[in-house]
């Protein structure tokens, strides 16, 4: 008697898989950057140590120039914080054109500090994981808006101005404000 039975590959979908499949350089340590307004100028750390996709595709922006001139263009104010939007908004698409550009949404990234790789595709719900989570919302954290539950949008963006667990374990945190918060206060 054989017995047969069958196999399943399954595809290892980690930090390189998506760099791979989004043409990223993979950034996998972290990164300080400028931002220069006309209010003044303040620096970011990118946590490309946690979240190499959101950070490269970042940096890939930078590079690109799709920032260059663009403003923070809402202030949301919640109970307990506000955010400040910024980027290029595309609130319904997962891919459109810009300056003769496909741009594509990038996969929700989250680092568990129980994790070695990030999570891809999902937010953290259950309570019990916050306490897991390598980036948290705090004063100055900058995050990518989502698209939906399981996508980020590739070019806009938010930065928060106070702690918020409220928003936790839904957006991918992939830096903080380091050097000129009252920059971005005024």
């Amino acid at each position: 008697m054989i017995l047969l039975s069958s196999c399943q590959y399954k595809i290892k979908r980690d930090s390189e898989y998506f760099c791979r499949n989004y043409k990223l350089d993979c950034v996998k340590e972290n990164i300080i950057v400028t931002f220069k307004t006309s209010k003044g100028n303040f620096d970011v750390e990118l946590f490309g140590s946690s979240n190499p996709l959101t950070v490269s595709n970042f940096k890939k922006n930078i590079s690109d120039n799709i920032y260059r001139n663009s403003k923070f263009y809402k202030l949301i104010e919640y109970s307990n914080t506000k955010i400040i939007r910024g980027g290029i908004i595309n609130h319904e698409n997962e891919e459109y054109t810009l300056n003769n550009k496909t741009i594509k949404t990038i996969p929700l990234e989250i680092q568990l500090t129980n994790k070695q790789e990030p999570i891809y595709n999902r937010e953290i719900g259950d309570p019990l994981e916050f306490k897991f989570l390598k980036n948290t919302l705090q004063k100055g954290s900058i995050s990518m808006v989502k698209i939906s539950k399981t996508k980020s949008s590739s070019t806009e963006f938010f930065i928060s101005t106070q702690k918020s667990a409220v928003l936790e374990g839904r957006y991918s945190v992939f830096g903080k404000v380091i050097n000129g918060f009252e920059i971005l206060e005024n």
